[in-house]
């Protein structure tokens, strides 16, 4: 797959058998079709992409806006899953989804992004923080499957310009889309 264009698309309900495939493979506690096809349901408040290299998924992400206060939805973007099959990672699709989040937040208004991730997974925690995000504290026994503290990340600078220019050295490096 070395030097194939990714393309990042939004997601739609034939892609859910795809993306469950993943989901499963990857997760100790995978998400339905059932939760992924209402995510899709609510696409005024979530928005959710696939990473395809020749027309096969190989990753997906998610992020919704949480209504906030009287003011509606737009002024935080909570990612809710980044995935990437297993056969093409370390090739820069999980960071073509989280660029396609970030950008998506933006273009909603929304200040801040957060999300959650295990304790234990370090390569993820490295990953979110090359974009920018911080620790903001603990979720204790967050993970059902097993009593797991989450890790709360955010980013509260989205639309300023070092964090910009952060985001364009990183696609930069990525060198738009080819894998």
């Amino acid at each position: 797959m070395k030097g194939r264009k990714v393309k990042i698309l939004s997601m739609c309900y034939d892609d859910v058998e795809d993306v469950i495939e993943i989901e499963r493979k990857i997760f100790p506690a995978p998400w339905t079709a059932d939760v992924f096809e209402e995510q899709l349901n609510q696409s005024d408040c979530t928005s959710y992409f696939v990473a395809k290299i020749d027309e096969k998924i190989v990753g997906y992400a998610g992020i919704i806006f949480p209504p906030v206060g009287r003011y509606g939805a737009g002024a935080e973007g909570h990612v809710t899953n980044i995935a990437v099959d297993e056969n093409c990672r370390r090739r820069k699709i999980g960071s073509l989804l989280l660029l396609k989040l970030i950008e998506e937040a933006q273009n909603r208004g929304s200040r801040v992004i957060s999300l959650e991730l295990r304790k234990s997974n370090m390569a993820a925690l490295n990953f979110y923080k090359k974009f920018g995000f911080r620790i903001f504290g603990l979720r204790k026994n967050y993970y059902s499957d097993t009593g797991e503290d989450a890790v709360v990340m955010f980013v509260d600078n989205v639309s300023f310009a070092d964090y910009q220019n952060r985001l364009q050295i990183i696609r930069d490096s990525i060198g738009f889309g080819e894998v």
